[in-house]
C-alpha cells in the first residue's frame, strides 16, 4: 500500500520533437528546446542537414553547443565528430547524447582555432553555456581558459580528410579558423555550412575579415544562403552579412 501513495517521480528531461525524431533533452535549456518543438529555431539549418547529408557521410560539427545539430545529424549520417569548448554546454551535450542512447557521436571539449594552447573565452550573452561563448569574448567578463587545438594539428589528429560535411558555428572564431583551413578546404572541399558573426568584430574590421573568408570559400562552385537560394559568394559582403548572423552552404556541384 505504501507504493500506492508514493509521489510520482518527475521527469528529469524535456520531450523534444526534432523533425521525425523524438528526443529526451536537458532541463537546463527548456526554453531553447521549446523553440525546437515549435519549429522556430533555424529551420534552414535542419533543412540543409537533412537534405545534404548522406547515410555514409562523416560529419563534423564545430561549435556543437548542447547538441541540436550534432544529434539531428546523427540520424542522417554514418558518424559525427563534434567540438564544444564551453564546459557547461559540453556537459549538457554529453548528457543529451547519453540520454538518447546515440552511439555514432564522438564529442570533444576542444575549441578549434589558429593556434594550440589556452585562450580566454567568455559569452556575448549572459552566462556560460548560453550558445554565445566565443574566443572573441571580452576578457573582463566571466569566462574561462579554453583548450584550443590549432587547425593543422586538428586536421592530423582527427583525420579531417574523412569529413564529407562540416558545420562551423563558433561565434566569430571562424575569422581566424577559416583562413588557417585554406589548404585543407581547397584540396578536399567538404560541404561546409558556415555561420558568420561579423557583428562581434569592430565595425572597421568586418569587411577585411569577410573578404578573407571569401578568398578561401571562392574555391567552391556553389554558395547557398539561409533562404536556400544560390547566391554569388560576394553576398558575404552584403549589409546583412555585416550587421547580422547569416549562414551559407558551400559545395561543388
Amino acid at each position: 500500500m505504501i507504493g500506492k501513495f508514493k509521489k510520482k517521480q518527475e521527469k528529469d528531461y524535456v520531450s523534444v520533437q526534432m523533425g521525425d525524431f523524438s528526443l529526451k533533452c536537458d532541463m537546463e535549456n527548456v526554453a531553447f528546446w521549446d523553440r525546437i518543438n515549435k519549429n522556430n529555431w533555424e529551420p534552414e539549418t535542419l533543412k540543409i542537414l537533412s537534405t545534404y547529408l548522406e547515410k555514409q557521410d562523416e560529419y563534423c560539427d564545430i561549435g556543437a553547443w548542447i547538441g541540436p545539430t550534432a544529434i539531428y545529424s546523427s540520424f542522417f549520417c554514418k558518424e559525427v565528430t563534434c567540438f564544444e569548448p564551453d564546459i557547461t554546454a559540453y556537459s549538457n551535450l554529453l548528457n543529451n547524447i547519453k540520454r538518447n542512447d546515440i552511439k555514432n557521436i564522438a564529442p570533444y571539449n576542444i575549441a578549434l582555432s589558429d593556434t594550440t594552447g589556452l585562450k580566454w573565452m567568455s559569452s556575448f550573452g549572459s552566462k556560460m553555456g548560453d550558445s554565445m561563448t566565443s574566443l572573441l569574448g571580452a576578457k573582463e567578463k566571466e569566462g574561462f581558459n579554453a583548450f584550443t587545438l590549432g587547425c593543422k594539428e586538428a586536421i592530423d589528429v582527427f583525420n579531417f580528410k574523412k569529413f564529407d560535411f562540416i558545420k562551423i558555428d563558433i561565434e566569430g572564431g571562424e575569422f581566424s579558423l577559416i583562413p588557417e583551413m585554406k589548404n585543407y578546404i581547397v584540396e578536399h572541399k567538404p560541404k561546409i555550412w558556415l555561420s558568420l558573426h561579423a557583428p562581434f568584430l569592430e565595425e572597421d574590421e568586418r569587411k577585411e575579415n569577410l573578404e578573407n573568408i571569401i578568398e578561401v570559400m571562392s574555391c567552391y562552385s556553389v554558395c547557398i544562403n539561409s533562404e536556400l537560394r544560390k547566391v554569388n559568394v560576394n553576398e558575404l559582403l552584403s549589409e546583412e552579412s555585416m550587421t547580422k548572423f547569416p549562414a551559407f552552404l558551400f559545395m561543388d556541384e
